[in-house]
């Protein structure tokens, strides 16, 4: 995506044309914390650690003062000029109910953070009204730029916040039904997002995250 695309210029000059290799050019690590009122999810939270190329682009541009954090204006600079071009994107957030995958319209409460020179984001996800008993969410970049991981100690958290109420059921699984096509050879400023195949581009199947809630209700 361009945000990520444009902040690694530097290291395409440095280590030669990213675009010949199939495989992506960054990674991050997700989770992903639900938070339930019964059977209905009002909305998650997404928590992003990138890798150190990336990290320290971000902090290079944005630690204006240099102290190893964030400030309040600090965050407001990487929200507005290193994240909120991925609402182009769909951020990132791909959302399945049966066969309709959609993307969320906005996300709130967007915040930044960096330890060990390891930089973090944090933002929420608000759901529809009809997000209750069964669904998926992926993570992933449709234009295979970026490798999305699932954290691997805790990838996912679910919290029950109406008492007495069950918790829902959640598993980590690959979808060969929804595949995303991408061009492993466009180069690094290339944005497209591709919805159909063609000749020239691969297929990637992206991991769901599936919510059952018991009963349905």
């Amino acid at each position: 995506m361009y945000f990520l695309r444009r902040t690694l210029l530097p290291v395409v000059f440095l280590f030669g044309s990213l675009h010949a290799t199939a495989h992506p050019h960054m990674l991050i690590i997700t989770r992903l914390t639900f938070e339930f009122e019964g059977a209905r999810c009002p909305g998650f939270w997404v928590d992003w650690d990138f890798d150190r190329f990336f990290s320290a682009s971000i902090i290079h541009d944005f630690d204006r003062d240099r102290d190893g954090t964030f400030n309040e204006q600090e965050i407001r600079l990487i929200h507005d000029n290193a994240f909120i071009n991925l609402e182009h994107y769909g951020f990132f957030v791909f959302l399945r109910q049966g066969e309709t995958r959609t993307n969320p319209r906005k996300v709130l409460h967007f915040t930044a953070s960096q330890k060990d020179n390891n930089v973090h984001y944090r933002f929420y996800v608000p759901l529809p009204e009809g997000f209750t008993g069964e669904f998926y969410v992926s993570i992933f970049d449709p234009s295979y730029f970026c490798a999305v991981k699932y954290q691997e100690e805790e990838p996912v958290v679910v919290v029950q916040k109406r008492e007495g109420a069950p918790l829902p059921r959640w598993n980590i699984q690959e979808n060969k039904n929804y595949p995303i096509y991408y061009d492993p050879y466009g180069p690094v400023t290339d944005t497209t997002i591709h919805t159909k195949w063609r000749p020239g581009l691969e297929t990637a199947y992206p991991e769901e995250v599936h919510l059952v809630f018991p009963g349905g209700q």
